[in-house]
């Protein structure tokens, strides 16, 4: 017993002529996007040739299914035109060339004429009648030589169609989701035409109404899911191609999924074959980058140095939802410049013009978080100096001399200081030096190495003084026994150094 396939059948070209409509009216509605208006046609052209093939299977007579050939035919001879046009359209994000579209659209015109005068010439099909089967009314007609030259124009189009598509996805990896789509849409139909020609005389049922089906379900879900008429290619190449600096998309798999051409200039190995590697891979990154997959931060700035030249990395999450990020854009911006100033700008703040050492903000600082830190088994101590007949050096010699024997006093601080101490400029011939970690007996010792050598070296002679944390006193405290201790080293009849241990008889 037959069983009734009509009401599927129907209701499954029918359901897919209703989705391919609102697939056009949504695309309509973006008309100032090119890629969608050639959507909207070849979906308007999807919606007649399905609706057309539904009313030829329920039809009672010759004539009547003859007429829904011929309203098939007003969106099959369309088909391959919108089709190309449409590809053409998303592969360059702008209308294709006049000439192209018109030579298109042409040909299925002349397609279309020769079936609304097929009764003249039967240049397209013979009609011979329809059989029932099914309840399915099935029409019986010999093919002519116009609709094989169709199904070549189909053949063509489905190359050249499929043929930029797949360049398309080989270059831009972001995009391969709904390129995917597109080529799964346009090829679903063409097998059922391949399924049709090899098996016609067994198979009488047209398969290719009910395959756009799926380029029905590709497409919805491309334009509502992926924008791919509006979002795709503006941003793609108005955006992310235009933007004046090194980009790179990665998944959440931090996997590179796309770049642009700039980034070449910062990563020359970037090419096609890097595409799904791990971002680790290039060594122009800074590390560390894998701890994305689990931070929340919106933007992520980092800053770091490669090849002598300092970035700017400044990572946006691409959300699907609120929670998970599902993949990344990083944006690169060289910041050499501003890094040099921002270095000299920090220098001239912390350091003294003249000798370079640190000047005296940046040394009290220092020694005040450092007391916080200095114990009974690990004291710090302070040495307090200046240069012995310095006023003398300056009447004598001039102010040129004495700069001089104050940048060479810092020279020798620089080569012989401890490595876990600092030296400052205090103010006028007078320096700091700051020793953590270091006792006073170890302090007395550099003290009395430098004055040798700087009496050696130099043919200068200094005055120090010095002093050890005790447990509870403020820095000023501390500079305070230095300063003493350097003022009786300096007194006439005094030795040129004041030992700790009499300073801390004082």
């Amino acid at each position: 017993m037959d069983v009734d396939l009509l009401p599927v059948i129907t209701t499954l070209l029918l359901g897919t002529a209703a989705l391919s409509l609102t697939s056009a009216c949504y695309a309509f509605r973006q008309n100032h996007y090119p890629v969608a208006i050639w959507c909207g046609w070849l979906m308007l052209a999807v919606a007649l040739y399905c609706s057309g093939y539904a009313g030829e299977l329920a039809s009672h007579s010759v004539t009547e299914a003859d007429f829904w050939i011929r309203l098939q035919f007003f969106g099959a001879a369309y088909l391959p035109a919108f089709i190309i046009l449409l590809t053409l359209s998303y592969q360059r994000q702008s209308h294709p060339p006049l000439v192209v579209a018109a030579l298109l659209m042409t040909l299925s015109s002349v397609t279309l004429v020769l079936v609304l005068g097929n009764d003249s010439h039967h240049l397209v099909y013979w009609m011979d009648g329809i059989t029932r089967q099914n309840n399915l009314s099935l029409s019986q007609f010999r093919i002519g030589p116009a609709y094989y030259l169709h199904l070549v124009y189909l053949a063509i189009s489905w190359v050249i169609t499929n043929a930029l598509l797949w360049r398309h996805y080989q270059r831009h990896a972001a995009y391969r989701t709904p390129i995917l789509l597109i080529i799964a849409g346009v090829t679903a139909p063409w097998l059922g035409y391949l399924i049709n020609i090899v098996n016609y005389s067994t198979l009488p049922l047209d398969l290719s109404p009910m395959c756009f089906a799926v380029t029905s379900i590709c497409f919805w879900i491309g334009l509502f899911r992926y924008r791919f008429t509006n979002v795709a290619p503006i941003a793609r190449d108005h955006l992310f191609e235009a933007l004046n600096k090194p980009l790179l998309v990665l998944n959440e798999q931090l996997q590179i999924v796309d770049f642009n051409h700039k980034a070449l200039e910062l990563a020359p190995a970037l090419g096609a074959d890097m595409i799904g590697q791990d971002v680790s891979q290039l060594p122009c990154l800074p590390p560390g980058l894998h701890h994305l997959r689990y931070s929340q931060n919106e933007v992520e700035l980092l800053e770091y140095r490669y090849d002598d030249r300092a970035w700017e990395l400044a990572i946006y999450p691409l959300h699907l939802n609120q929670q998970t990020a599902q993949g990344y854009i990083l944006v690169f911006q060289e910041v050499t410049a501003r890094a040099t100033l921002i270095e000299t700008l920090r220098t001239q703040a912390e350091r003294d013009t003249l000798t370079n050492l640190f000047n005296r903000r940046v040394v009290m600082e220092y020694l005040t978080l450092q007391m916080t830190s200095a114990t009974a088994e690990q004291p710090l101590s302070v040495i307090l100096f200046d240069i012995d007949h310095f006023k003398s050096i300056n009447d004598q010699q001039g102010h040129i001399a004495g700069d001089m024997a104050l940048c060479q006093i810092a020279s020798l601080l620089q080569q012989t200081l401890m490595s876990t101490g600092i030296a400052g400029r205090y103010g006028g011939d007078e320096f700091l030096l700051v020793l953590p970690a270091t006792s006073a007996e170890q302090a007395a010792h550099y003290a009395h190495e430098l004055n040798r050598r700087s009496q050696q070296q130099l043919g200068i002679s200094l005055s120090l003084g010095l002093s050890q944390t005790q447990g509870g006193e403020a820095a000023t405290e501390l500079l305070q026994r230095a300063d003493l201790a350097l003022y009786h080293a300096g007194a006439p009849g005094l030795n040129p150094f004041c030992s700790p241990v009499t300073l801390d008889q004082q």
